[in-house]
């Protein structure tokens, strides 16, 4: 059985621009006096929401790598806009993080000090960062149309992958073996980029009818799951490029989030609806009832599940076979 430990709410500085927030998931369904807002207006505000759950997830994170003490938790102070995305380096001893002020910045895990110079070359806010398996690289997806590849060690830019169009950049996504990188925007499309060319392998990936907003490999890179605005999920074979059955349906509302289990065996899905979805990969079958969250991380050894919710809370399920 699913069970959950909620935990205590240390967060209530981002109390407040959740409650700011709150109206834009009705923005983003077309729901109230706000639905007659710009489609730019409606994207970014979402976005933002997503942010938010996404950063009191890695703070758990961050605490339980650093911290023995349940009330002491690392606030890491730089940016001077909202924090979209975060990613740990393999080795967990760098956290990355994007914001609505286009520099990144690369922190220290262990001294919670930025470590200079801030990435800079983005001129919109930064939606998505991932690191190569290898930590080596730093990938950014970007609100100003383009995906970059740091250089980690030097903080300097060695790639813009020319995206060819004028959509926003929701989210990328490094394959376990390096070589490989996906993006998702709001054209609907997906690009698989070989890493060393910096070009793209194939024609972009087609099948969703909204925005691309989350990708997830599996461990052994060779499938990749897509969310999407859309209310679905696609998983793609990365070998032969189509889609594998039929979209997975589940959600009433777009599809935040998706991650695999470190097994493989399980995808998991956060949706605007703030339900999280339990899938067996094989089957594509839900595993169980779903649970709550607008954005979701599997613990390493995959027998917990955490979930970012729109209260400022993050909730632990135990998702053990």
């Amino acid at each position: 059985m699913i069970s959950r430990e909620k935990l205590i709410d240390p967060w209530s500085w981002l109390k407040k621009p959740l409650n700011k927030d709150r109206d834009g998931i009705a923005v983003q369904n077309g729901i109230g006096a706000d639905a007659k807002e710009g489609k730019d207006q409606q994207r970014d505000r979402c976005t933002r929401i997503l942010s938010i759950a996404r950063i009191m997830i890695a703070a758990i994170l961050l605490f339980s790598c650093t911290s023995t003490n349940s009330n002491k938790i690392a606030l890491l102070t730089g940016h001077s806009n909202t924090v979209s995305s975060l990613a740990f380096s393999p080795d967990g001893k760098i956290l990355a993080s994007g914001s609505w002020d286009p520099p990144i910045i690369l922190w220290d895990v262990q001294t919670h000090r930025p470590i200079d110079p801030p990435l800079t070359g983005h001129t919109r806010y930064v939606t998505s960062v991932a690191f190569s398996p290898d930590g080596r690289f730093l990938a950014s997806g970007s609100g100003d149309t383009t995906i970059m590849l740091w250089n980690v060690e030097t903080h300097q830019p060695v790639h813009h992958l020319i995206t060819g169009s004028s959509h926003h950049i929701f989210s990328v996504a490094f394959n376990p073996n390096g070589r490989t990188l996906a993006s998702g925007s709001t054209d609907h499309m997906i690009i698989l980029w070989d890493v060393e060319t910096r070009q793209p392998i194939v024609q972009p990936l087609k099948g969703h009818t909204g925005n691309v907003q989350d990708l997830a490999f599996s461990p052994d890179g060779e499938t990749l799951a897509s969310g999407s605005e859309d209310s679905t999920i696609i998983l793609w074979d990365v070998e032969t490029r189509p889609p594998i059955g039929e979209p997975l349906r589940g959600h009433t509302g777009p599809v935040y989030s998706v991650a695999f289990s470190p097994d493989g065996k399980t995808l998991a899905s956060a949706g605007g609806e703030s339900t999280v979805i339990l899938w067996d990969v094989e089957t594509r079958r839900p595993i169980g009832e779903p649970l709550t969250g607008y954005t979701i991380a599997f613990s390493p050894d995959g027998k917990t599940l955490a979930s970012g919710s729109l209260d400022g809370t993050i909730t632990l399920w135990d998702v053990s076979p």
